[in-house]
């Protein structure tokens, strides 16, 4: 069927702007922990763990 064009599950706009939320988020996530823990290697953890959750349920939600 020529007619027939399946439409792709990500426009890349929306991905590439997704994406910069996300790294936003992970920067103020990880500034806040750092001044309040003291700890840079906490901070990254916790800041990876709440990107790496944002990141599976944006994708089972896209999916």
């Amino acid at each position: 069927m020529l007619w027939y064009r399946p439409r792709p599950l990500f426009r890349l706009d929306a991905l590439a702007h997704i994406t910069a939320i996300l790294e936003r988020t992970m920067f103020k996530i990880d500034e806040g922990l750092t001044s309040i823990a003291g700890h840079r290697r906490a901070a990254g953890f916790f800041a990876a763990a709440f990107c790496s959750i944002a990141a599976s349920s944006f994708a089972a939600n896209a999916g």
